[in-house]
């Protein structure tokens, strides 16, 4: 996470590749009615957001509050800029391998999608306390990370006989060109913020769960909204946590 030139190169794609993709509109739609429900009725929030890349949650996490936006990459922030000009969103560089430098505390940290899967665990534990000292007593993380398990990308990748790509979850560790990526269960997660409850966990692409599921999940109009009791059994793409300040 600490070299951004990796996320720099995507910034002018990654909306077509998956912000804008049938997969990544309907897991981000997904994840935006769990989080709705978590926030009911709050309007005056302090929200930082990590990892924001090119902005595609600003306009719903603006609806809660006044909003911080990180990303480690210069080019994804002037996306997500580019966005939001009209709205009150305070954008700042933060690469998460470094401490934070705010000046205030907050009421939610928010992260999208596998921004902390580029994390080290080692790294993760230390945010953890990093986490905690932003936010203000009572205050909320609800954080997504790529799972540790997903069959349909066994699957896919298995029926191409690429191996490597098929077990990549299982193994903890692959790799996004020179960037090494983490896999984190449920279990992992609720151990490595241990300063936190975890209030609940939301699971989304059991069946969309990549871009090669792009032109059938169109094609049968999958929204997976009567597939939620899939999930334990087949692992999900993403999961989204839920962790108060203890």
């Amino acid at each position: 996470m600490s070299d951004p030139y990796i996320f720099d190169e995507k910034a002018k794609e990654y909306d077509k590749e998956f912000s804008h993709s049938y997969f990544g509109k309907i897991q981000r739609q997904n994840i935006h009615t769990f989080v709705s429900h978590q926030l009911q009725g709050k309007t005056d929030l302090d929200v930082l957001e990590i990892n924001c890349g090119t902005g595609e949650d600003l306009l719903f996490l603006c609806k809660y509050g006044k909003v911080t936006a990180t990303d480690v990459s210069p080019k994804m922030l002037h996306q997500a800029e580019a966005k939001l000009a009209k709205n009150e969103v305070e954008f700042t560089i933060w690469d998460l391998n470094k401490p934070p430098a705010f000046q205030k505390k907050f009421d939610l940290i928010f992260s999208n999608f596998g921004g902390l899967n580029c994390i080290t665990p080692e790294r993760l534990i230390e945010l953890n306390k990093e986490f905690r000292n932003l936010l203000d007593p009572g205050g909320l993380m609800i954080l997504t990370f790529m799972h540790s398990w997903s069959l349909m990308e066994f699957l896919y990748f298995f029926n191409k006989l690429m191996w490597k790509k098929a077990v990549r979850r299982l193994s903890k560790k692959a790799k996004y060109h020179d960037l090494d990526i983490y896999y984190y269960s449920a279990k992992e997660v609720k151990k490595i913020f241990a300063d936190f409850h975890l209030e609940e966990k939301y699971a989304t692409g059991s069946l969309l769960s990549g871009a090669y599921m792009n032109w059938l999940g169109k094609k049968l109009k999958i929204t997976e909204k009567k597939t939620q009791w899939l999930f334990p059994f087949w692992g999900a793409d993403h999961r989204v946590y839920v962790l108060k300040k203890r």
